[in-house]
């Protein structure tokens, strides 16, 4: 199970934490960035609550997929902080 959180309006953006993997550590940029868009931000793969820690990026790139479906669009922004930008470059190479 993956909890998303949205926060904000305007144009959707997927936040992806770093290596930390706690989406609660980046309130302050959540809250931030939620003034100019709907921001969707999960906590990563192996933290309480979400899917065991994984061995390749498919897990990962799941838990983005299911923010953008928690955003309800077709299209989105993704951003990632330090790991979370490894996982977003993944994502936007696997769904363009």
């Amino acid at each position: 199970m993956n909890m998303v959180t949205t926060h904000g309006h305007g144009p959707p953006l997927i936040l992806i934490p770093g290596v930390q993997g706690r989406w609660e550590w980046m309130v302050p940029t959540v809250e931030a960035l939620a003034h100019d868009f709907r921001v969707a931000a999960f906590s990563l793969c192996g933290e309480p609550g979400t899917p065991p820690l994984p061995t390749d990026f498919a897990p990962y790139l799941a838990q983005v997929e299911d923010a953008r479906r928690a955003l309800g669009v077709e299209q989105v922004l993704v951003a990632g902080v330090s790991f979370g930008g490894w996982i977003a470059v993944r994502y936007a190479a696997a769904y363009p």
